[in-house]
């Protein structure tokens, strides 16, 4: 960690009735998160604080950080008394909050260690049907939840768009590329149109159920962190799931596993939407952190030909 991340966690664990605390880095992207070790029992601390050009601005004024991380932990309780999977459940503050705010702002919640195993992608081959199972079982678990989390919306869909012209206007992508992801995007809300006439295709759905966020445990797969959780299109869940594999065969097992849980199928082409949807996310969110890199310039052009073009059928 720099100076910047470890004042902030050493903050963050003054919040917390914690002794001899000792402090492993995990990862910083849209979180500073950390392993705390304090005697016998491990947490995992989270502080909202992006990493630099890492932003989440197209999600606009939907709440404050400090009320997207509170109903994080609500939704946590929820599911603590609902799923079927081990989840993380959070550690009041001194104050007896499920949350607290540090000095410049910056939310930060401390929540129990879970004992497993992150997927790899080599793991996450084998364990495809059990993660649209587990996507399943979130959805349901999640039902009757009604706190504060994102949305992913037409609204949503009018702020990437928006943001395509920002990154084409910083050079980030080409006239192009940004032509390209427009016209997806366009297709992505047609298909957001057809669903909202279905019934129960919406629900609160993580919405970030890489890899990194899925571990193996004694008891089965289970997920970690819900910062992007949120009320969404179900489809949208399987849709994005898939974009973790480039094998067809993988991405249907994903979608098997969901029916059999669920009951529900979803059509192939709204499941390529969302497909497209998770990596225009990505971009939106993160392309003033990585557009000067050569992989970025080069994975736009191949998202470009292989999944955003033939969504659309346009050339």
């Amino acid at each position: 960690m720099n100076d910047f991340e470890n004042t902030l966690v050493r903050e963050a664990l003054a919040n917390y009735n914690l002794d001899n605390t000792h402090v492993n880095f995990i990862r910083h992207n849209e979180n500073i998160t950390c392993r705390v070790c304090s005697g016998n029992d491990v947490y995992v601390l989270r502080i909202q604080c992006p990493a630099d050009g890492f932003s989440l601005k197209i999600f606009g004024n939907q709440a404050n950080g400090f009320q997207l991380m509170y109903g994080e932990m609500e939704l946590l309780v929820h599911l603590e008394h609902m799923a079927l999977f081990p989840v993380q459940i959070p550690l009041l503050t001194n104050k007896g909050d499920l949350a607290c705010s540090l000095s410049d702002g910056s939310p930060a919640c401390l929540l129990k260690w879970i004992d497993g195993e992150t997927l790899t992608t080599e793991d996450g081959d084998r364990y495809a049907h059990a993660l649209g199972e587990l996507a399943a079982h979130i959805h349901m678990a999640a039902k009757g939840f009604a706190g504060t989390r994102l949305s992913y919306s037409h609204d949503l869909i009018q702020a990437m768009q928006e943001e395509i012209n920002v990154a084409f206007q910083a050079n980030h992508i080409t006239l192009k590329q940004a032509s390209i992801c427009r016209g997806a995007l366009v297709e992505i809300n047609s298909v957001m149109t057809c669903l909202d006439a279905q019934p129960n295709s919406k629900g609160l759905i993580h919405a970030d159920l890489g890899f990194s966020n899925v571990l193996w445990t004694p008891k089965g797969l289970t997920a970690i962190d819900f910062s992007l959780s949120g009320y969404g299109y179900k489809a949208q869940e399987c849709g994005m799931i898939t974009s973790n594999y480039q094998n067809p065969e993988q991405r249907k097992s994903v979608i098997d596993g969901y029916s059999k849980i669920s009951g529900s199928s979803h059509d192939p082409h709204h499941i390529d939407a969302f497909f497209a949807f998770s990596i225009l996310l990505f971009i939106t969110c993160q392309h003033e952190r990585f557009f000067h890199q050569i992989w970025f310039s080069q994975a736009m052009d191949r998202w470009c030909n292989t999944c955003f073009t033939p969504l659309t059928g346009v050339d």
